[in-house]
């Protein structure tokens, strides 16, 4: 639940404000000050600056940035931690990548696909694997080549994430519409909110709903009493019902999940000093169903393929990533019911590739950051799936090294 008083609206800067507030300064202070310092010195301090009530789509926002509202989340302090390796690795071990990545800062998905190649390049060098960063393939600038098993093999990463984030991000947006509205008009009513969009949504939606919300909590009358029956507000972008906060009628909103977006006001309370205060929750529906996740999967299978048809180099790899982290960019596998190994072999007989496929999935707890890998192999090649693993066996289920 978010307390009404407890947000902060004013311009900030994010990196500042998670230091200062950071959680872990007693118990991390090394964790914490290789993570404020790093950022800062690789990023400078305009990076992390946020202006009061900007609106951005998710592709537009950093990732790092999610992580930073996270200050009392340990699972962000090592999901920032690993980021951190990443930029040291590179300053100390590839300086020549640098310049290269100072025009992607703008750009934060090529920024964070750039941290997997960066990822994939320290496990290659800690094995003293002999590679070569940033090599042409018939015209195109392809990750680089590695020398394993006594051949040459061209390896490209690609960072998946999951389907239907567009969906997401205006559930995500109409949410902070919503709670610069609290913020400013103070709500107190016990009522239940839910927001639907027409498919296929569309930013377009947002600016609709969020002013029919505001414009009924801007009645006094809305302000402060209950409604006395359901409401249903609808139009060619979408609905918005309003209904009295009851606990029967919450268990079956929250059970039947007919929403994209809810806003749920609690029974106000009198403070001490006479004044009313509301308190409310925000919480989004959000489902993809698992043919969906698996055709994004086949669907960069087969770009990388096409691109590799003209390929000068017979061996090829292809590193998969998906991460589990608090931020919204999510990654296509979020968690193991979403992972089916024995269908992603099935997939890749099928389409016949000619590629090793590592699959290398990132999650980051309170209490480590998990890495599992999982390599398929085309027929011939199943000596390579052990070989590969190796690369990474010093990570495999162990907490990442910080610093």
């Amino acid at each position: 639940m978010i307390k009404l008083n407890e947000l902060n609206f004013a311009d900030r800067n994010l990196l500042e404000n998670w230091y200062q507030n950071n959680a872990f300064k007693e118990s991390e202070p090394f964790i914490v000050q290789f993570v404020y310092f790093t950022l800062e010195s690789y990023f400078g301090k305009e990076y992390f600056f946020v202006k009061a009530g900007t609106d951005k789509p998710l592709e537009k926002i950093s990732w790092i940035f999610g992580l930073l509202s996270g200050f009392d989340k340990r699972s962000s302090l090592y999901a920032l931690a690993d980021i951190c390796n990443l930029i040291q690795y590179m300053r100390i071990k590839a300086p020549q990548l640098i310049k290269g990545a100072e025009g992607l800062k703008k750009n934060p998905r090529k920024l964070r696909a750039f941290f997997y190649e960066l990822f994939i390049y320290r496990v290659m060098d800690e094995n003293e694997i002999v590679n070569k960063k940033l090599v042409d393939d018939d015209g195109q600038e392809l990750e680089g080549t590695c020398n394993l098993d006594g051949r040459e093999f061209l390896f490209e990463c690609k960072k998946v994430f999951l389907p239907d984030l567009e969906l997401l991000d205006i559930s995500r947006r109409l949410m902070e519409g919503v709670i610069v509205t609290n913020h400013s008009v103070v709500p107190v009513a016990p009522n239940i909110y839910q927001f639907n969009f027409k498919r296929p949504v569309s930013v377009n939606q947002l600016p609709v709903l969020i002013k029919k919300y505001n414009d009924f909590v801007g009645r006094i009358e809305n302000r402060y009493a209950a409604v006395a029956e359901e409401l249903e507000d609808e139009c060619a972008n979408g609905s918005l019902t309003i209904s009295r906060n009851t606990k029967e009628l919450l268990e079956q909103v929250r059970k039947v999940k007919n929403y994209d977006v809810l806003c749920v006001f609690d029974e106000p309370v009198q403070l001490p000093d006479g004044q009313i205060s509301g308190r409310f929750g925000l919480f989004a529906n959000f489902a993809v169903a698992q043919s969906k996740i698996y055709k994004k999967l086949e669907d960069v299978l087969k770009k990388v393929h096409r691109q590799h048809r003209d390929s000068v180099y017979e061996n090829r790899i292809i590193f998969i990533d998906s991460e589990s982290m608090s931020e919204f960019q999510m990654g296509v596998f979020q968690n193991e019911n979403m992972f089916d190994l024995e269908w992603i072999k099935r997939l890749h007989k099928k389409m016949g590739l000619t590629e090793i496929l590592c699959i290398t999935r990132k999650e980051f707890t309170d209490t480590a950051g998990l890495l599992a890998v999982n390599v398929i192999t085309p027929e011939g090649e199943e000596s390579m799936e052990k070989i590969i693993k190796d690369l990474f066996q010093p990570m495999f289920n162990k907490a990442m090294r910080f610093g």
